[in-house]
């Protein structure tokens, strides 16, 4: 996330990523969307373990005005909050990756308006992207795999069927953003969006979203959190 922030460079005047961005400015984007997502996750579970872990409890008690108390107290919750997001965030780093390298990265006519050209201009656009992009997916990989305990928020039929929902719901959700911003500037994200010319071709593509997420990514995510070899262990 602070790759995308700070190093990529903002986007040319004139060009389709300058006129997207005018309203929703990085957030038109997939990829900033779920970079903020995944470093959310990432940021809220490290605080709660944190806060659950025995060396914590002498820096809790000299805490002023009982914040101590109140984070020791809040901590559970945030780590169930954070265990249920989880296959959601995983969802989102490991499609950034995936759709980065099918879309953009082997896509020509993004290389050539958007990659060659930012290179052209003297900046190592191609080691900022790659860097942007392509550690969300072991990252993701590693979370459910080894960090996460599965008996926190356990796979039950009723929670995958609320995972699934929200990641059904967000790829509906990109779409009707993407399209609503096309209404105000007339532009698209990404070039390969321009080959989407009627309501049916959005449709399509939106089913194949949902094809990836809920026929792919989410099952692979279920069967890393099975995986996980920390499930039978005592929770805090």
């Amino acid at each position: 996330l602070i790759t995308d922030t700070y190093r990529n460079p903002p986007p040319a005047k004139g060009s389709d990523s300058h006129y997207c961005s005018t309203y929703l400015g990085p957030y038109a984007f997939f990829t900033k969307q779920s970079l903020t997502i995944q470093c959310a996750h990432l940021a809220l579970s490290t605080a709660a373990e944190v806060a659950l872990a025995p060396q914590f409890a002498d820096f809790a008690a000299v805490l002023p005005f009982g914040l101590g108390d109140a984070i020791t107290a809040t901590a559970p919750g945030l780590l169930t909050l954070a265990h249920a997001f989880a296959p959601f965030a995983a969802v989102i780093g490991i499609a950034l990756t995936l759709l980065y390298l099918k879309l953009n990265w082997f896509e020509p006519t993004w290389r050539r308006e958007v990659l060659d050209a930012t290179n052209a201009k003297g900046i190592a656009f191609t080691e900022i992207s790659l860097t942007a992009h392509c550690p969300a997916l072991p990252i993701a990989v590693l979370d459910v795999l080894c960090v996460k305990r599965p008996y926190v928020y356990p796979l039950t039929h009723a929670s995958c069927k609320s995972v699934t929902h929200f990641g059904a719901s967000y790829c509906v959700f990109y779409c009707l953003l993407t399209l609503a911003n096309y209404a105000v500037v007339e532009r698209y994200p990404y070039p390969f969006m321009r080959a989407l010319k009627t309501p049916w071709h959005w449709v399509v593509f939106c089913g194949a979203l949902l094809v990836l997420v809920c026929g792919f990514i989410l099952p692979l995510t279920f069967g890393l959190l099975w995986l996980n070899p920390t499930g039978g262990q005592a929770p805090y």
